[in-house]
């Protein structure tokens, strides 16, 4: 993907910001985004 390491980071912020105003908890945000980044490698275009 082209993605550059800013635009990963605001999607990624973008994600968490709704999932929190919709009510999801704290383990589960924390799961997303350790998903997030755990395929970041394959999304960021360096």
């Amino acid at each position: 993907m082209n993605v550059n390491e800013g635009e990963f980071v605001a999607v990624i912020d973008d994600i968490l910001a709704g999932m929190k105003k919709h009510g999801v908890g704290d383990r589960e945000r924390a799961e997303m985004l350790s998903i997030a980044y755990g395929i970041k490698d394959e999304i960021v275009h360096r």
